[in-house]
């Protein structure tokens, strides 16, 4: 089960009661999900994480970003090309702190705005100022958007009034 965080109330509740069945079943069940999206207070998948980790029904494994080793094999892996990789591992590392998903969103990015293309059988960079911009991939600003829209109106305030103190 993937993005457990999105999952409502009733997706939940099967799967709690999935775990506490009566009979024996040999199931594995792997869900992921966003600590810090299923951390705010009173959200459903923390509730039934929490509860399940304490009847021995679940195990929590926390993923540690990727290191910069990790961003170069994967995009080796992606573009089929591992000096494109040596090239461009670092300074996505550096934007994205190995951060899967904003990984896979700024070479998504790249890829959109033609800054990474195919030239022929092999993908090309089409300029080493591409990776120094400080742009942020629309998909990303859509869901910082959604993340702040979800939180409570005083803490969007409080983030509104930092945003633009100096």
């Amino acid at each position: 089960l993937e993005d457990l965080h999105w999952a409502d109330a009733s997706t939940l509740d099967v799967l709690s009661r999935f775990a506490r069945g009566a009979g024996p079943a040999r199931v594995l069940v792997l869900a992921s999900y966003r600590p810090h999206e299923a951390a705010l207070e009173g959200h459903p998948a923390k509730r039934l994480l929490q509860d399940l980790v304490i009847r021995g029904l679940c195990s929590d494994v926390q993923l540690d970003p990727l290191s910069e080793a990790d961003v170069r094999h994967h995009l080796a892996l992606r573009f089929r090309d591992e000096a494109l990789a040596a090239e461009i591992a670092a300074p996505i590392f550096d934007r994205t702190q190995g951060h899967p998903l904003f990984m896979t969103a700024l070479s998504d990015y790249l890829i959109d705005r033609h800054s990474l293309r195919i030239d022929g059988e092999a993908w090309r960079l089409s300029s080493h100022d591409v990776l120094a911009l400080d742009v942020v991939p629309t998909n990303d600003v859509h869901m910082n958007k959604q993340q702040i829209e979800r939180l409570p109106l005083h803490e969007q305030t409080i983030l509104e009034v930092a945003s633009v103190a100096d």
